[in-house]
């Protein structure tokens, strides 16, 4: 019986490869879930390029940066369904196949890979998001689920919590004191002056809380 087990995972391997490369590699015949991640996408990409400067600063461009969404069952969840690749070059790698989106989305080519391949291991621990190499390069990977699509609690819909987290990861580790995502501030200067800050700061963003109008934000 052990002898068939090899057999077997050889059998899902080749089944996965075949069925990413062959089935639902247009836009139009994705699931609907993954149709609107990508509407969405497309979304956050056309603001950054429309209004770049204000959201971050002319020298932080999302829309560039490599990045990996995965589909998965609920929050933080370990089973995974599909994956897509964007701004990676994958146009010769085995294990993917790029999907042909409208070019009314203005989206850069959207790759989708194959979930077995060892490089991606690091994806299936139960997170959202974090890094993992591919392709020679650090790249960004993003979980999204049902719920966060369709019905998301308060501030974790799709749209603001994909920033949130890419902020972390492609900004925050460039930052002087608490870089790298560190959950706690090494050598803070603990003086007058930065706690007067920091109050400033907090009552700013009470007051940001209660104006809609993004000139005045």
């Amino acid at each position: 019986m052990w002898l068939y087990i090899p057999t077997v995972l050889l059998v899902v391997f080749l089944l996965s490869i075949v069925s990413n490369k062959m089935f639902n590699t247009t836009y139009e015949s994705l699931p609907e879930i993954d149709q609107k991640m990508l509407a969405e996408l497309s979304s956050i990409y056309k603001q950054f390029e429309q209004s770049e400067d204000p959201l971050w600063t002319d020298k932080y461009s999302f829309q560039t940066q490599p990045l990996m969404l995965i589909k998965t069952n609920k929050d933080q969840g370990i089973l995974q369904k599909t994956a897509y690749v964007v701004n990676v070059p994958m146009d010769n790698d085995f294990f993917s196949k790029e999907i042909i989106v409208p070019k009314s989305l203005g989206l850069p080519k959207i790759y989708r890979i194959s979930l077995l391949p060892p490089r991606n291991l690091k994806t299936w621990m139960p997170n959202n998001s974090g890094t993992l190499q591919l392709k020679d390069q650090e790249i960004m990977y993003y979980k999204y689920y049902p719920k966060v699509m369709n019905n998301p609690e308060l501030y974790f819909d799709f749209f603001p919590f994909l920033l949130h987290e890419s902020f972390h990861i492609f900004k925050q580790n460039l930052w002087t004191f608490d870089n790298n995502d560190a959950e706690w501030i090494k050598n803070y200067p603990e003086k007058s002056e930065q706690y007067a800050l920091m109050g400033i700061e907090f009552k700013l963003l009470d007051q940001a809380m209660n104006v809609n109008e993004p000139e005045t934000i």
